[in-house]
């Protein structure tokens, strides 16, 4: 296990939760924040190296 991973990942999480908390607090609109969390969605799964999932069996099969 890498336990420095799990730190920064935890640094991470925190941080965009207080982003989230503190946009909503601000007046942000509910519709611009989900925007705004599907991208940050989109980066961590580029971060973790996460791709979209292909559950068809035709890429393995030639």
């Amino acid at each position: 296990m890498n336990h420095g991973k799990g730190v920064i990942d935890l640094i991470a999480f925190i941080a965009v939760l207080g982003t989230g908390i503190t946009l909503l607090l601000t007046g942000t609109k509910p519709e611009s924040l989900a925007v705004i969390v599907i991208s940050l969605t989109g980066l961590y799964q580029a971060y973790l190296h996460i791709g979209p999932r292909s559950d068809t069996k035709d890429d393995e099969s030639d």
